[in-house]
C-alpha cells in the first residue's frame, strides 16, 4: 500500500477481533468446540457483534483449518444461545449473570443472559454465520441436530413475530421493561408501538440496541430474507432436508414481497426504502450506522448496488434528509441516537466517562442529545463497501485514515467537529469491517491503494 498510515491501520485492525475477543476452547467432539466472542470492552457475547467480528475472516476458512474450528465453535455457541433464549441479544460466558438481571421481561431473565432485548437481526446473525461458513468451506461439520433445532427455533420466533400487536396481547411471547432514564432503553407499554400484521417480522429493538420507533425494521427483514435463503441450502445439500429448505425459501419470498408492498414509500416524489414501518401505513425514513441498515442492503446481499430504489434511498440517506446524517468541519457520515460510552475533554485533561442516559454534558459545542453530531466510522466503511465510485471510496478511506486521533484503530463514533472526541479507543466490529473494506478495494480497485 502506498499510504503508510492506511497500511498501519489495516495491520492493527484486521487481526484485532481474532486476537482480542475470541475465547476458544477446542475439543475432540465437534459439538463441544466452543468460541465465546466478546464485544471487547464488555465481557459478554452479542450474537450480532460476534458474527460481524468473525465474518471478514471467512474468506480465509478454506486454507486455515484452525480458523475453521474456531468458526465451528462460534456456530456451536450461537446455536446453544438461541436455544437458551431466542429473544435475548447478549449472553454471559459461564452463567455469571449481568447488571440487567432486574429487567422485567417475558421470558424471564436468567444468569445465562447479559441482556434480554429481542432484536430480529441477532437471530439473523446466527443464520448468517452458519451460511458463511458453509459457503466458504463446503463443509457440513457443525450442522448437527442441535443446530437444526436452533434454526427451527429462529423460524418459530419469526412466525410468532409476524403477528399483530393485538393478536399477541393476551399471551405475549415477549415483553420488556427496564427502569432507566433513557427512553430508548425500554419499550412503550412493555411491548413497543402497535403493529399490524403485514407479512413482515416485528423487532422490538434495533441493531443499535435502541427501542424501535415502529416494529417492522426494513433492513432487519431484508437480512432475514437473505439469511433464510442462504441457510436453506444447508438443509437441502448437507442435511438432505428439502422440506425445511422449501419452508425457509417460502418465508424469505414472503418477506421480500412484504418489503416491496410495505417498505417502499414516497419522499419528495421519489420511491425509497423506509427504515421502519408499522403495517398501518406509518413509516420513518432515516438510517442508523449499525448493520443491518438501509445503506448496507447490497452488502447484505438483498439487492444490487445499482438497484434504482436503493440508489434513491442511498442519496437520501447521505444527505440532510436523513436526520442522523451529520456534517461537521472534520467529517461527515451517518450516526444514530444510541447512548454510548464517551471520552470527554475537560480542562484537567482527558478522562473516560460512561454515559447511559439520554442527555449528557461534554463541552459547550457538543452539548445535547446523545448521538446527535457523532459520526460512526462504521457508516463510512459501509459507504465504501457499497460504492461503485472511485472518488467516493477514496474519500471514505481518507476520512477513516485521518480521524483515528493517533490510535490507528477504528472508534465507535467521532464528534463531527473534532477527531479527538470519540467513543471507544477501539471497536472490534468496526476494526474487522475496516479490514474487509481494504481487502475488497485491494481485490477490485487496487489502483486506489497501490
Amino acid at each position: 500500500m502506498n499510504d503508510s498510515t492506511l497500511a498501519l491501520i489495516f495491520t492493527n485492525c484486521f487481526p484485532n477481533p481474532l486476537d482480542t475477543t475470541v475465547h476458544f476452547t477446542d475439543a475432540k467432539a465437534t459439538a463441544d468446540i466452543d468460541s465465546f466472542v466478546v464485544t471487547g470492552d464488555i465481557n459478554a457475547m452479542w450474537l450480532r457483534d460476534a458474527t460481524n467480528q468473525l465474518l471478514p475472516s471467512a474468506s480465509f476458512l478454506q486454507e486455515d483449518q484452525k480458523m475453521q474450528r474456531m468458526f465451528i465453535g462460534a456456530i456451536n455457541r450461537e446455536a446453544r444461545s438461541v436455544l437458551i433464549d431466542p429473544y435475548a441479544n447478549a449472553f454471559t460466558h459461564h452463567s455469571e449473570g449481568s447488571p440487567w438481571k432486574t429487567d422485567d421481561r417475558i421470558p424471564k431473565m436468567t444468569k445465562d443472559l447479559w441482556e434480554g432485548k429481542y432484536e430480529l437481526d441477532s437471530l439473523c446473525a446466527f443464520l448468517s454465520l452458519s451460511a458463511s461458513f458453509y459457503e466458504h468451506t463446503g463443509l457440513g461439520t457443525p450442522f448437527d441436530d442441535r443446530w437444526a433445532k436452533a434454526v427451527q427455533t429462529v423460524v418459530h420466533v419469526f412466525t410468532l413475530m409476524q403477528a399483530s400487536s393485538m393478536e399477541t396481547l393476551a399471551a405475549p411471547a415477549y415483553q420488556f421493561s427496564r427502569q432507566t432514564g433513557n427512553p430508548l432503553d425500554t419499550l412503550q407499554g412493555q411491548t413497543g408501538a402497535p403493529a399490524a400484521r403485514c407479512g413482515l417480522i416485528r423487532s422490538a429493538f434495533r441493531p443499535s440496541d435502541d427501542a424501535a420507533t415502529y416494529q417492522f425494521s426494513i433492513p432487519s427483514n431484508a437480512m432475514a430474507a437473505v439469511s433464510l435463503e442462504r441457510v436453506a441450502a444447508i438443509f437441502e445439500k448437507v442435511r438432505g432436508d428439502s422440506a425445511t429448505g422449501q419452508q425457509l425459501r417460502a418465508m424469505a419470498a414472503q418477506l421480500r414481497a412484504a418489503i416491496a408492498s410495505q417498505g417502499i414509500v414516497t419522499r419528495n416524489g421519489a420511491t425509497v426504502y423506509a427504515y421502519e414501518v408499522d403495517g398501518f401505513g406509518n413509516a420513518i425514513v432515516m438510517d442508523d450506522a449499525n448493520v443491518p441498515s438501509l445503506l448496507a442492503l447490497p452488502y447484505m446481499g438483498f439487492c444490487s448496488p445499482q438497484d434504482p430504489i436503493y440508489l434513491r434511498t442511498r442519496a437520501l440517506l447521505l444527505s440532510a434528509q436523513n436526520p442522523y446524517y451529520f456534517k461537521g468541519s472534520v467529517m461527515e457520515g451517518i450516526g444514530g441516537p444510541h447512548a454510548v460510552p464517551m471520552k470527554v475533554e475537560h480542562e484537567q485533561g482527558l478522562i473516560l466517562v460512561c454515559v447511559f442516559i439520554f442527555m449528557f454534558y461534554v463541552t459547550d459545542e457538543c452539548r445535547g442529545i446523545v448521538g446527535l453530531g457523532w459520526v460512526w466510522p462504521m457508516s463510512l466503511i459501509l459507504r465504501g463497501l457499497t460504492s461503485t465510485d472511485d472518488r467516493e471510496i477514496a474519500a471514505c478511506l481518507a476520512t477513516l485514515r485521518d480521524t483515528t486521533d493517533g490510535k490507528f484503530f477504528m472508534h465507535e463514533s467521532i464528534w463531527m467537529n473534532d477527531q479527538t472526541k470519540w467513543t471507544r479507543s477501539w471497536f472490534a466490529w468496526a476494526n474487522a469491517l475496516f479490514g474487509e473494506l481494504i481487502i475488497k478495494v485491494a481485490a477490485e480497485r487496487p489502483h486506489l491503494l497501490h
